[in-house]
């Protein structure tokens, strides 16, 4: 669950960067030079390319957890074990201090 953590952090980072750059673009006045409207209008590019971006990231990560939650559902002995073998492992590790 830490991977899905940073990946929901990483995902909402995305979406504040875009929120900035949009204001950033509103802000930039309609008057400028066509050297500064190229900039611009590259700039804006790249906030839609990274909205579409969020938006998968975000799709892959739903994705995700459905179908882990699935398989903990349907299968819950392998994850029993493996939650089991991980706390004995740590614990044996820990306890040689």
């Amino acid at each position: 669950m830490n991977a899905q953590r940073n990946i929901e952090r990483l995902a909402d980072d995305l979406r504040s960067i875009i929120r900035h750059g949009e204001d950033l673009v509103r802000d930039i006045p309609r008057d400028l030079n066509d050297k500064m409207r190229d900039t611009r209008d590259q700039f804006s590019r790249a906030l839609e390319t990274a909205k579409g971006t969020c938006k998968r990231l975000e799709h892959r990560t739903m994705a995700g957890a459905r179908a882990t939650d699935e398989q903990v559902h349907e299968k819950p002995y392998p994850f029993i074990g493996a939650a089991l073998a991980a706390g004995v492992l740590i614990g044996l590790l820990l306890g040689r201090r």
